[in-house]
C-alpha cells in the first residue's frame, strides 16, 4: 500500500494505540501529527476537548 500524502492526525487513546501510531509514520508523507488522550485522573470531558482542538487544528486553512 502506497504511503498518503495528505495532513493526517492519529489519535492513541492508549499506549498500544501510541505504538501503532508511532510504527505508521513511515506511511505518511504528509504531516502527520500523533496526539495522545491518555490523561490520568481526568474527566472523559478532556478526552473530548483535546479531540474537538485537533478537529479545529486540522480544519482551519491558516
Amino acid at each position: 500500500m502506497p504511503p498518503v500524502e495528505v495532513g493526517t492526525t492519529i489519535v492513541a487513546t492508549n499506549a498500544r494505540e501510541l505504538a501503532h501510531a508511532k510504527a505508521s509514520g513511515q506511511y505518511v508523507r504528509g504531516d502527520l501529527r500523533i496526539v495522545t488522550t491518555m490523561v490520568e485522573n481526568s474527566a472523559s470531558d478532556d478526552h473530548l476537548a483535546i479531540l474537538a482542538t485537533e478537529i479545529v487544528l486540522r480544519s482551519n486553512p491558516w
